[in-house]
């Protein structure tokens, strides 16, 4: 979690704490995050659409906090980290190709059930006697 998210959080759930500038608060949140061992931080690089520079993101890992009911609580609130999400990647939107002449070859199963039902007895009859057979719908 960015530390924006985390100072946005902490006033809306302590609204005295909103009489302090938010850069104070932003401060202090990253002062704790860095000297704690227990925090995690994942380098982020590039930028966000708007221009700015992405923040880096922070997370709690409980193997490494010392204080054990801190551990207890937050382990069964949260989880923890996942492996793959500790590294920053970088994703790229591609347009999807055109289809090509053959757009309508494709067509979809019915949606109904009962169309299906009758259907998978049509074929059954055709494939039974080699001829289609008529039948009432």
């Amino acid at each position: 979690m960015p530390i924006s998210d985390i100072c946005s959080r902490i006033m809306k759930s302590n609204p005295v704490y909103a009489e302090q500038p938010r850069e104070l608060w932003t401060e202090r949140i990253k002062k704790v995050l860095k000297e704690k061992p227990f925090f995690g931080e994942i380098q982020r690089k590039g930028k966000t659409a708007d221009g700015s520079p992405k923040e880096n993101l922070y997370y709690y890992n409980s193997e490494l906090d010392p204080v054990e009911w801190r551990k207890a609580t937050y382990t069964q609130v949260g989880r923890s980290a996942r492996k793959c999400t500790l590294k920053d990647k970088q994703y790229f939107w591609k347009i999807p190709p055109k289809l090509g002449r053959h757009r309508s070859s494709y067509i979809p199963p019915p949606a109904n059930p009962s169309e299906i039902k009758s259907k998978r007895s049509r074929q059954f009859e055709q494939n039974e006697n080699n001829e289609p057979k008529k039948t009432k719908l």
